[in-house]
């Protein structure tokens, strides 16, 4: 895996924020035309992803790419995750990686701090960062 180039969790709905960043993102596929993939994100949205995927497709498919200003997808990798997947979960690993627990995914600070093995400065990021109350982080 190449971590210099980490990819952010995002469904459709937070794409607008990774314009020009590498993001990972699942969808249900609905349908492909030749370089264009139309799905539906984990968050019930229209996700268009541009490239072209592995055949035949499955179902769900992973994309990792980089968001275009249009806010389609440009596809690098394409992973087929079968016929059957939960959605709702992974569109709530999308929340919580780009919202209160944001700290526990790979974003550019932190990689950069594991990228100069810098162990000492490591542990002093992660110790001052505040755990969630476990109470709170229940099933909506």
């Amino acid at each position: 895996m190449d971590m210099s180039n980490p990819a952010a969790f995002v469904s459709a709905e937070i794409l607008h924020f990774y314009v020009g960043r590498r993001v990972r993102a699942l969808m249900q596929v609905v349908r492909s035309d030749g370089g264009v993939v139309i799905g539906k994100s984990t968050d019930e949205k229209q996700l268009i992803v541009k490239g072209f995927p592995p055949a035949p497709l499955t179902t769900f498919v992973e994309v990792f790419g980089i968001v275009n200003s249009d806010k389609s997808i440009a596809a690098e990798i394409w992973i087929n995750f079968g016929d059957s997947i939960d959605m709702f979960n992974y569109n709530k690993l999308c929340q919580l990686a780009n919202g209160e627990l944001k700290y526990l995914f790979l974003d550019s600070i932190l990689h950069r701090i594991l990228c100069t093995e810098d162990c000492e400065t490591y542990q002093t990021a992660l110790s001052a960062m505040p755990l969630p109350d476990v109470k709170t982080l229940s099933k909506d």
